[in-house]
């Protein structure tokens, strides 16, 4: 795999980046899976990014067994085409070995997965 701008970044600049309040111009690189005209992203909640933290940086991060990455739209373009509700099944439920069910956060609810895959999507 080929080091990106994006996963060279430190944890909170890549997690600012996320939010869409880090400036980018740095890197080059863009806000996640956006397109021209969106409106900016909301900052995502302490508990979204506390997650993210916990239970998804570990694999997301480097894209560990081909794990979509946060930033790059290349890794998401395939998995959005099913739409959000899919992507939120297969966090919820997981798929085979490479995505565990929950992501491995099991006292996570529903709703804060969700809201984990929109903040990793840019979708929120």
């Amino acid at each position: 795999m080929t080091s990106t701008p994006i996963s060279r970044l430190p944890r909170l600049a890549l997690i600012f980046l996320l939010a869409g309040v880090a400036a980018t111009a740095a890197n080059g690189a863009s806000a996640p899976v956006k397109k021209p005209g969106e409106a900016p992203m909301a900052k995502p909640s302490a508990r979204v990014v506390t997650i993210y933290e916990k239970a998804c940086i570990v694999c997301h991060e480097e894209g560990v067994q081909g794990a979509p990455i946060p930033g790059e739209a290349f890794d998401w373009e395939d998995r959005l085409s099913y739409g959000m509700q899919e992507l939120y099944a297969n966090t919820i439920e997981g798929m085979g070995v490479s995505m565990p069910p929950r992501g491995t956060c099991d006292d996570c609810t529903d709703a804060e997965l969700k809201a984990v895959v929109d903040f990793m999507t840019g979708k929120q």
